[in-house]
């Protein structure tokens, strides 16, 4: 299958300078998005060390298969923010800088994505309907490290007073490269169809107009010209931000897409993502139903439908408000037959005064083992002195 690749970054109406840095090879099946933070200065370095970085380790590896991608990008995510938190200990003016990576490779008829930040990739098709009517979809296939995300997702719970959160605060990077020490990388994976279309960008362009707006864009025109409208799209938002885009076409794709007025979303198109980070679908939701209730696909994977946010199986009753499609008879059935795991895993401060817990408990029965131990040999010796004593008594009588 032939793979397209078409990159674009721009400063934007506002920045007096470009922090994203990007790169991206066809011939090598390589995308590289970077967005840095921390300053004028600081915010261009550390995105430059993450693409050169990732780029220059790549290059100097002379064969990287899809399953090998997750050790790689260990590796060389390891070296590279040690880099960039190293820089900004020694330097005043780059405390703070990081970045955030979205990488792609593709190899084998798969890509694979390590992802860290809210940069994001996105994943489009189109479907041509029964009636000839030509519709284009698009899927988030990242999750943004904020604080936002978080929350919404039930991985962080405001604590005291506040029970809203402004813009400022729900873009607050929970994970990235200079954000913290041991970071780690989402991976995810998928088998590619002919069709599929990905969009790699930075938050200058999902921050500022709508997905709606995005999928329009894309699919009115050439793909080569696609970051190029794109971009426009976002200055004609005002462009608050530098933004990066890169569209990868995977197989053969008429051009147009399809016309702007055409675009009608169809919700009911499901991706799933199992534990592992394999994307699989799209579906439409009687397979997906039919999949779930019959094994196929596991409590602890996640579904979500065009434009819509990721939900767990497992979180049944979220799943029903986001996406009535799964409130059946049929599923009802399943899970009243199931016993799903628990929602929640326990969390660290549970974990630790379990095994706080656990220790005390241990040195609490220490304790009285050795408290017996000590009594026994006290009782021994009375009874043993007291025994030498009658033995001497006796023999002074006689």
């Amino acid at each position: 299958m032939p793979l397209m690749m078409y990159g674009e970054t721009d400063q934007g109406l506002v920045r007096s300078s470009n922090q994203d840095a990007f790169f991206f090879s066809k011939e090598y099946g390589v995308v590289i998005v970077s967005d840095g933070m921390g300053g004028h200065k600081g915010g261009e370095i550390a995105s430059r060390l993450a693409v050169d970085g990732l780029r220059d380790a790549f290059l100097a590896t002379s064969q990287i298969l899809p399953e090998n991608v997750g050790s790689f990008l260990d590796d060389v995510l390891r070296n590279i923010n040690a880099e960039i938190l190293r820089q900004s200990e020694e330097n005043e003016k780059l405390r703070g800088m990081g970045a955030t990576i979205n990488y792609l490779q593709f190899a084998c008829g798969m890509v694979a994505i390590g992802h860290a930040g809210d940069s994001r990739t996105y994943l489009l098709r189109t479907e041509k309907k029964e009636n000839g009517e030509i519709q284009c979809h698009m899927w988030q296939l990242t999750i943004d490290h904020n604080v936002g995300t978080f929350v919404e997702r039930g991985l962080l719970k405001l604590g005291g007073k506040e029970k809203t959160l402004t813009d400022r605060q729900k873009s607050r990077l929970m994970r990235g490269m200079g954000v913290m020490a041991d970071l780690k990388a989402d991976l995810y994976t998928r088998q590619l169809q002919d069709g599929d279309i990905l969009l790699t960008c930075s938050d200058g362009l999902h921050g500022y107009v709508s997905e709606d707006s995005i999928v329009q864009t894309i699919c009115a025109g050439p793909l080569s010209e696609a970051p190029q409208r794109l971009i426009a799209l976002v200055k004609s938002a005002g462009a608050p931000d530098n933004v990066t885009v890169v569209v990868s076409a995977w197989g053969e794709h008429e051009e147009p897409l399809i016309e702007p007025s055409n675009n009608a979303p169809n919700n009911a198109c499901f991706l799933v993502r199992m534990r592992d980070g394999t994307v699989i679908g799209p579906f439409d939701v009687n397979e997906v139903i039919h999949k779930w209730t019959h094994g196929t696909i596991p409590f602890d994977a996640e579904t979500s439908a065009y434009g819509r946010p990721w939900v767990f199986f497992r979180k049944y009753k979220l799943l029903c408000e986001t996406y009535s499609d799964f409130d059946t008879p049929a599923v009802k059935r399943y899970i009243s037959q199931m016993a799903p795991p628990s929602t929640t895993a326990p969390s660290t401060l549970t974990v630790r005064a379990q095994n706080a817990f656990s220790r005390a408990s241990f040195r609490t029965r220490m304790t009285w083992i050795l408290i017996a131990a000590i009594f026994a040999t006290v009782l021994t010796l009375f009874v043993f002195t007291w025994m030498e004593w009658q033995t001497l008594r006796d023999t002074t009588l006689f």
